[in-house]
């Protein structure tokens, strides 16, 4: 289900191992802003252990198989909404890095909703290179005695379209993306696109968040901006609730090197705020499955240019957030299928069209749901859309509205 980079946590344990003798941790709390000092704390190599600790948890806590959260599941949960588990702090720190994460359950989208309930690790993340995973039950001993004892059980050869005689939950950690990533995500998309050259924005900081945002280097007078204002996630390949991303690409030729989608964006449906394309701060709506829709959003996508058509390509990733890893073994970008692709320029929808992915980091596939790629919104330019008139484009997997704004 998932690649090398999800993999993050569990393929650099073994090197960080090596550097991690002297406990340059000591003080890692002191470093961290003030609402972050309470998470727990812990070098990469501790992550996998802490969160099997968590997972027998919640197989052994007798009160979680009767709470509500869990029985009417709507979507993921942190821990602490568990009210046997609200006393726990929800959130980790990896010390080396001082990225933060939350910590997740979700349910496997192929659960029998009134067996028993089980719990894992999510293996998209834990047993990706395994055809299999470990989850955890409770066992009811001695019915007189109520002795409930912690049985491990093995879930062999699954998928996101597999179905379980069981209720099965997985427990993950989801990176919290800071304002200082964020920026480093749109620096280098940035620093990939000819549309920004043609501005003379060279790097984030030229992006201006208060005084019109067309960047100090891209002359007087506003800019054209491709803007979101609705979006609904139609159809949904993955198994759990990973969050649905929007890339971008630019130029109507697919042979030209370096013109291919970009291999990362800010453009993240995971439910809080960060500065757009056009650097200002906006609402991202979360959007996980199949009919989460979001509307009355704001969010500039991409500038507009005559030079250089620009295109979207929805991405269910559930990779390493504002990052996906599609290309071939050989690391040249790859050719991928798109079932649905609607051209503005001509305003006509096509079928089964080869679009080309860059490259990404190392990948090992698990599964198919790593990303997701359907449809593909294409050739938007500046004077083929209309000041402020919005476009409604429904395609197979996705329906956005989108405008063109000045500002």
């Amino acid at each position: 289900m998932k690649t090398h980079s999800k993999l993050f946590l569990i393929t650099l344990i073994f090197i960080l191992g090596l550097i991690a003798g002297c406990d340059k941790d000591d003080n890692i709390a002191n470093q961290l802003p003030v609402q972050d000092q309470q998470a727990k704390i812990l070098k990469m190599a501790q992550v996998r252990e802490y969160m099997e600790s968590i997972v027998k948890d919640l197989a052994r806590t007798p009160q979680v198989m009767s709470d509500r959260q869990l029985l009417d599941y709507k979507g993921p949960l942190m821990l602490n909404q568990l009210k046997s588990f609200e006393n726990v702090n929800p959130y980790l720190v990896v010390s080396e890095t001082a990225e933060k994460y939350k910590i997740v359950i979700s349910r496997f989208r192929g659960s029998e909703t009134k067996g028993p309930v089980l719990f894992s690790l999510d293996p998209d993340r834990f047993f990706a290179n395994s055809k299999s995973l470990t989850a955890y039950k409770q066992v009811i001993e001695d019915q007189s005695l109520q002795k409930r004892e912690l049985q491990e059980e093995k879930v062999e050869g699954l998928n996101p379209r597999s179905k379980v005689e069981f209720n099965l939950f997985f427990v993950d950690v989801e990176q919290i993306m800071s304002k200082e990533r964020a920026n480093a995500i749109l620096d280098e998309m940035i620093k990939s696109s000819l549309i920004y050259k043609e501005r003379g924005i060279k790097d984030v900081s030229m992006v201006c968040p208060e005084e019109g945002c067309g960047g100090g280097g891209g002359g007087a007078g506003p800019k054209p901006w491709l803007v979101l204002t609705y979006i609904q996630l139609k159809y949904d390949m993955d198994s759990g609730d990973d969050e649905c991303e929007l890339y971008m690409r630019e130029a109507n030729d697919f042979s030209l090197p370096g013109l291919s989608v970009q291999p990362t964006t800010i453009h993240i449906m995971s439910g809080d705020y960060r500065g757009d394309a056009a650097s200002r701060y906006k609402w991202y709506p979360n959007l996980n499955n199949a009919g989460d829709s979001a509307n009355g959003l704001d969010i500039a996508l991409y500038p507009l240019s005559d030079t250089y058509p620009v295109s979207i390509v929805g991405i269910e990733d559930d990779d390493d957030a504002g990052k996906h890893d599609y290309y071939q073994s050989d690391g040249n970008p790859k050719t991928v299928l798109m079932n649905h692709e609607f051209r503005r320029d001509q305003n006509q929808i096509y079928s089964s069209v080869n679009r080309t992915f860059s490259r990404g980091d190392d990948v090992y596939f698990f599964d198919a749901d790593d990303i997701w790629c359907d449809s593909h919104f294409a050739n938007f330019t500046a004077s083929n859309m209309t000041e402020g008139q919005e476009i409604t484009v429904e395609l197979g997997d996705f329906i956005v509205r989108l405008k063109k704004v000045t500002f």
